[in-house]
């Protein structure tokens, strides 16, 4: 068994196993874990596991040093995934070879948390019939939340029926008052998604995402990244709904509306459409979003609601987290009568070969950026990363 850590040029293989596995989804594909890295600061630590010459499972994750958190993924979906091939017992065994490295480098970066979420719509997620969460069994506490989730198999008019009263009038009244919802691609439209993304972030007090991540979203797969818009009557673009689409299933990603048009119903109509939309493309799943069905008040209680009219049922979203304890220096302990010590040097154990590459990596980091630039100073990086964690399992 050999970890690899990613580079560019393994982004096929790397595919490969993620559009054929059953753990596979968008946010594992190594276009978004390349795309995200640079846009949110965070570095890219995914890797890949080799065993007689073929890949056999890869590892998004991401390296966030603002938090000293170790996360799968630093934005989006993350866990191992498995190559397709790989029977039940050797797939038990890659998953838990995945996180063991995890744990290793997570040591290594001298990181406080492990993170991971594992999207609902994947397909050993759907088969989790029971609901246990996955993660429990390689040490993560189980911090999981819900989300709804719409079975598009059933016809248009058992779909509608299937919506909240309030969601049918709304996507009426939207209609007869002359709003009207299209798909059209993201590289048209990004200019003004940003613009109404900003807006909506200032009206709810939060800071915007960079334009950044919605132009790397604009450049990667239409068949992944689908944006439906919504128009006003006079035929201005005023609401946004954005799909992640992977295989079967479909998620609602992002979103935005102008404030004037809050009242008008151009977001639920621009949910049944993308809704529709997705049952059209062939898919069989729409993930309309997080649900916090404890909450009592609030953004959580308000999307919940929302999220909720449209005909969904709740699943597990299974997140993990590891919080890694920090040594506490012993307080010395005070003798009531001292023996006198005699005056010799001190003695300090030397350091391993490991833990001196792995200071120097450390602390050359900032350096490497000025001259080489994020790009080859991350690839370098993970590759002295993966030889230096080779050297320590040898000590």
């Amino acid at each position: 068994m050999l970890f690899i850590p990613f580079t560019p040029e393994m982004a096929n293989d790397w595919d490969y196993i993620v559009c054929h596995s059953d753990d596979g989804w968008a946010f594992s594909l190594s276009a978004w874990l390349e795309m995200v890295t640079p846009v949110w600061n965070i570095e890219n630590l995914s890797f890949a596991i080799r065993e007689n010459g073929k890949l056999v499972a890869v590892m998004p994750l991401h390296w966030i040093p603002a938090e000293k958190r170790i996360s799968s993924s630093g934005w989006g979906h993350g866990g191992p995934v498995i190559a397709s091939s790989a029977s039940a017992t050797q797939r038990q065994r890659l998953w838990r070879a995945c996180w063991t490295h995890v744990k290793d480098i997570a040591a290594q970066f001298d990181a406080k948390r492990i993170t991971v979420m594992i999207t609902p719509l994947c397909q050993s997620s759907l088969d989790n019939h029971w609901g246990v969460n996955p993660l429990v069994e390689v040490g993560f506490t189980d911090v999981s939340t819900h989300t709804w989730i719409t079975d598009l198999s059933r016809t248009e008019p058992e779909l509608w029926q299937e919506l909240s009263e309030n969601a049918r009038r709304k996507i009426k009244q939207a209609r007869a008052t002359g709003y009207s919802v299209r798909q059209i691609s993201w590289k048209d439209m990004v200019d003004e998604y940003y613009r109404i993304h900003v807006e909506n972030y200032q009206r709810t007090g939060v800071q915007p995402h960079p334009k950044a991540y919605f132009e790397g979203i604009a450049n990667l797969s239409a068949k992944h990244s689908v944006l439906w818009v919504g128009f006003s009557p006079d035929g201005s673009p005023i609401a946004f709904h954005n799909d992640a689409r992977f295989g079967l299933a479909s998620l609602y990603h992002t979103g935005c509306s102008e404030t004037a048009h809050l009242k008008s119903g151009i977001n639920y109509l621009l949910f049944w459409e993308a809704m529709l939309g997705a049952k059209g493309d062939g898919c069989t799943w729409y993930e309309t979003g997080e649900a916090f069905p404890q909450a009592a008040e609030g953004k959580d209680k308000g999307l919940t609601d929302f999220k909720g009219k449209f005909g969904g049922e709740l699943h597990r979203f299974f997140r993990g987290e590891i919080i890694i304890s920090m040594k506490q220096p012993e307080s010395p302990v005070v003798e009531e009568n001292p023996v006198p010590k005699l005056d010799t040097p001190d003695i300090v154990e030397p350091m391993s070969k490991y833990k001196l590459l792995r200071k120097w990596l450390n602390a050359s980091r900032e350096l490497s950026l000025i001259i080489l630039g994020e790009r080859i100073t991350g690839v370098i990086r993970r590759v002295l990363l993966g030889l230096i964690n080779l050297m320590g399992k040898k000590q």
